[in-house]
Formats: structure tokens, sequence, C-alpha cells
């Protein structure tokens, strides 16, 4: 995916679409994961962030490519980051899929595609979930991040920074009122030791 001559070299360029590659398939094993272990009984508030964060993903990616190709003016184009942020986008891209797969895991049953909860739900607060309270969603911001920040081109990680935090920004509102609603003065204290996504941070 992408243009070779975007990358310092081939090596570069075969292991950021091995990234990519290994991106799409874990967001397909998390979407197989959740679908069959998603109840029809719980309660499903989604508001249709769902998709919103889906056209998020898609805007994402579309913008990284686009910035960086020949239709766009050259200013725009060859505004770009030193070179070694090629090889830090991929590494991030990376970190990105292990701290949402890991999310997802540790959710177990717990975690849904879609704003849900079952009267038979726990709250989990180990692993990463002891930190951030949305680790799944850190890993997808940081995932997007890494690919427009691996063509290096400055716009593109500006409006994908600003895409993610807008979009998740909302998700994250409509989730936790839900988890608010369901886990009462649980979630309150939880709230008062973490983060939403980054720790220490935001």
């Amino acid at each position: 995916m992408g243009d070779p001559t975007k990358f310092s070299n081939l090596i570069t360029y075969y292991i950021f679409n091995l990234g990519f590659v290994i991106l799409i398939l874990s967001e397909l094993f998390i979407f197989i994961y959740t679908y069959q272990k998603k109840e029809k009984k719980g309660f499903d508030t989604d508001k249709g962030t769902k998709w919103l964060l889906y056209i998020n993903s898609f805007f994402c990616i579309f913008i990284s490519l686009i910035l960086v190709s020949k239709q766009v003016p050259s200013d725009i184009k060859d505004t770009m980051f030193p070179p070694i942020f090629s090889f830090i986008g991929i590494c991030i891209i990376y970190i990105g899929i292990v701290i949402r797969v890991g999310a997802v895991l540790s959710l177990k049953r717990n975690f849904t595609l879609d704003v849900q909860t079952k009267n038979s739900q726990q709250l989990i607060k180990t692993g990463l979930y002891k930190y951030i309270r949305h680790p799944a969603y850190t890993g997808s911001i940081l995932s997007l991040l890494g690919i427009s920040l691996a063509f290096k081109n400055i716009y593109a990680t500006i409006f994908v920074f600003i895409s993610c935090m807008i979009c998740y920004h909302i998700r994250i509102r409509i989730e936790e009122k839900v988890l608010l609603n369901h886990f009462k003065e649980e979630y309150c204290n939880y709230k008062r030791h973490t983060k939403k996504l980054f720790p220490k941070i935001y």
C-alpha cells in the first residue's frame, strides 16, 4: 500500500505494508470475536458511534495516502517530518495493534463494537484498564496516527489527530454515560483514578 518512494528503503516499505495487513487482520479478528460473543439481551445504546469510528478510520487512511500523492500541491505534499518519523510511525502502528488486541482480550465477553451493557457485566480494572479507561481506542488512535507518520506528511498527521480526537471523544462521552448508569458509584471511583486514553495526560 502506498508509494514505495515515500519510504527510505524497500525494507521499511515492506515492514509498513506488513503492519497494515496485520492491522486489517486484527480488526477482522476483533469483529468475529465480538460478533460470536454478542448477546441479544444486552442493552445497545450505540447512537451510531460505531459507524462514526468506521468512517473515521477510512478517512484517516485516505487522508494519509492522498496528501502524499501527485494530486495535491507540492507545498502540501512535500511538507514532511524528518525521515526517522517513518520508522517511528511504523513502530507506533505495531504498538497500537498490540494495545488494541490486548485490551479486547482483557475484556473477554464484555467487549463489543457497539456500546452495550449486560446485567452480568463486571467492571474490568486490571491490566491496561488500571491506567486508562479505553485502551482499545488508544490502540486504534495510535495505529491510525502511525500510518500518517509513516508517510511523514505533517498535514496528514494533524488531520488524523484532530479527526481521531473528535470522533473518539464523541464515542467515549456516550459510552461513559452508559457505563456510569450501569456501574454507578463504582465507575465514578474508577474515573477518579484513571485517564480516558493516555496515562497521566488525557
